[in-house]
């Protein structure tokens, strides 16, 4: 397991945050690079930063988001990028991430009420909300290669671009206006 809190760049085979996890990022200008296989957020735990600099996270192989979780929620978005890199679409079950989100050859599924201040880039697969509220007020969904249901008494709200939009059930979807230029990306978001 990795140390607690966290204070150096480092590859886990697996990282599982269930209570209170502090990764420090050190001083302005630096960047904090983890590599995990498997990642899990869950059971209300909650992962901050401390420090000035940036975070990367490379999830390699599974990723797992539940039960009324919390990652950097009192930092800037612009200070944490996830890059998932697994088979299985990326699923959010219930909880809330500032920072940006990048999938390189799957989905996004979200199964519970999320909020996302960052972007989020879907490199393949579909987008599907199956219940809960989602939250994109201040990011943008960026999937233009891929369809996104809106199903159930589910919702999403946001900027979103995508291939098709397809709502059903009694499920709600708001666009947000999207502004181009708009800075979305941040320096480099491949590690």
């Amino acid at each position: 397991p990795p140390p607690v809190p966290i204070t150096e760049d480092g590859y886990y085979s697996s990282l599982k945050a269930y209570n209170n996890l502090v990764i420090n990022t050190g001083e302005e200008g630096d960047v904090r690079t983890i590599v995990v296989d498997d990642f899990e957020l869950s059971g209300a735990g909650n992962i901050s930063l401390q420090g000035s600099g940036k975070l990367v996270l490379v999830v390699k192989d599974q990723f797992k988001f539940t039960n009324n979780v919390s990652f950097n929620t009192n930092g800037l978005p612009e200070n944490v990028v996830v890059y998932y890199e697994g088979s299985n679409d990326l699923e959010f079950g219930q909880g809330h991430i500032a920072g940006s989100v990048y999938t390189k050859n799957t989905g996004i599924s979200f199964t519970g009420s999320t909020s996302i201040q960052g972007n989020i880039f879907v490199g393949g697969g579909n987008v599907s909300v199956a219940s809960g509220n989602v939250d994109l007020s201040d990011a943008l969904l960026y999937a233009p290669n891929s369809d996104l249901s809106v199903t159930g008494s589910s919702s999403i709200e946001g900027k979103i671009i995508a291939n098709t939009v397809t709502g059903s059930g009694n499920s709600s979807i708001t666009f947000k206006p999207v502004d181009l230029n708009e800075a979305f990306f941040w320096e480099n978001p491949n590690p």
